[in-house]
């Protein structure tokens, strides 16, 4: 479990005007945000009117609690706690201050935002994990390895043909071949089939005296 510490001002040229300040910090669930949210001022009224009853934030909250949750004026410190896993959280604060004579309640407001968020956590992650004798990974649990799906033979008749793999998608994690001898038949990975097409040697004709035979091997990655 950790603390953060997070401060935020609003700046003092957006006094007379809304304005949001804003704070990203990631988390994990039991880790706390100590929190100080603070309205800069420019002249005495507007410093009085922060620690009146009106100047106390309002707070709106996603998956996260807040201590103090009332009473809670500019510059004071609070603790922002996440609560759920793997989600996003949010405290929101809204600070009003007087800024305009005469003095509340005859006078003009006007309020400051301050948003913290982020994301709490993640999970943990598990899997077999291998070294070799000086130390180095071999082997991770985020790694791919290759896998034999299934094989294919036959002959192509015609110029093209198609064989049904479910699943198979050019994403760059399928791998076909065709590794029958003397063969002149291509192959292409299509959205869940395999394209056979016989190669084109133009208007020369097939030279080299191949086959139409295939034995198309598909393996996953």
């Amino acid at each position: 479990m950790a603390t953060y510490t997070i401060a935020m001002t609003s700046s003092t040229a957006s006094l007379p005007y809304p304005a949001i300040v804003s704070a990203t910090q990631d988390v994990a669930v039991g880790d706390t945000i100590s929190l100080t949210m603070t309205v800069s001022v420019s002249t005495y009224g507007q410093g009085v009117s922060l620690t009146q009853p009106a100047g106390e934030a309002v707070f709106s909250l996603i998956n996260c609690t807040v201590s103090p949750s009332t009473g809670v004026n500019s510059g004071e410190t609070i603790t922002v706690t996440p609560v759920n896993n793997n989600a996003t959280y949010s405290c929101t604060a809204v600070i009003t201050h007087y800024h305009a004579s005469p003095y509340p309640p005859g006078g003009t407001t006007q309020t400051k935002t301050f948003v913290l968020g982020g994301t709490v956590g993640v999970l943990p992650i598990y899997g077999l994990e291998i070294f070799d004798a000086n130390g180095n990974s071999r082997l991770r649990y985020d790694n791919r390895l290759c896998k034999f799906n299934s094989v294919f033979t036959g002959t192509l008749s015609g110029n093209s043909g198609t064989l049904s793999v479910p699943g198979i998608a050019a994403d760059g994690t399928w791998g076909i071949n065709n590794q029958a001898q003397n063969s002149i038949v291509q192959c292409f990975i299509g959205t869940n089939v395999v394209a056979l097409n016989q190669t084109n040697f133009g208007t020369g004709g097939n030279l080299y005296g191949g086959n139409l035979n295939y034995e198309i091997i598909v393996f996953r990655v």
